[in-house]
């Protein structure tokens, strides 16, 4: 019965042995199609004929101040497979030879992560840039310093002007750095508009309190 034992328990031995090998190669081998996670790739042919576009409908446009300017109007854009996508165009501007040249440059990217680009030329009639005009106080008080524009507003000193001779005062930022030493602050005004242009005003003032 001892042999038999022994012949037993070593026959065990070597089966778990086996098992044990069969099952550290399939779960090698399901390492290598599961362990990594299944990429999806999109690719070209998923979609048939590439259909992506992005169309400018007017490739020269004006404005003259009047209403509101959308930058997107006869703009649009389709994905690989037909789908509009024309509420992810994005809009920038670049300056031309003048003040009143504009370039709009449009970008859109497909489902494949290709960037589709286009362009119109925009004339501003009338524009002369964002402008601020303001009656610089001699000195500020710690609390006027937290809300420069609106203590100014409030004081009448402060106007802003989006570029066609339109109120724009409200849509003017400040900040101020301190110069210790002195016990004064210097005040930095500015103001952007949809165009993407900025005016920038700086002056210092005594700091009281």
């Amino acid at each position: 019965m001892n042999n038999l034992g022994r012949f037993l328990t070593a026959g065990i031995g070597v089966l778990s042995a086996a098992v044990l090998v069969i099952l550290f190669l399939f779960s090698d081998r399901l390492a290598d199609n599961f362990g990594k996670g299944e990429t999806v790739q999109v690719r070209r042919e998923d979609f048939g004929e590439d259909q992506s576009s992005l169309t400018v409908e007017h490739e020269e446009v004006s404005f003259d101040g009047n209403g509101i300017f959308d930058p997107l109007d006869g703009v649009t854009a389709t994905d690989c497979d037909g789908t509009d996508i024309s509420y992810k165009v994005a809009v920038s501007y670049v300056s031309g030879a003048g003040i009143q040249e504009k370039k709009i440059s449009y970008v859109v990217y497909n489902s494949m992560g290709e960037k589709l680009t286009a362009g119109s030329r925009l004339t501003l009639s009338g524009y002369s840039g964002p402008d601020i005009t303001c009656d610089a106080p001699e000195s500020m008080t710690w609390e006027e310093l937290q809300d420069i524009t609106g203590t100014l507003i409030k004081k009448e000193k402060l106007q802003g002007e989006d570029g066609f001779g339109k109120d724009a005062t409200q849509g003017i930022a400040s900040s101020y750095a301190l110069d210790e030493n002195q016990g004064a602050a210097v005040i930095t005004l500015s103001l952007q508009n949809s165009f993407g242009d900025v005016k920038l005003m700086k002056f210092e003032v005594a700091v009281e309190g």
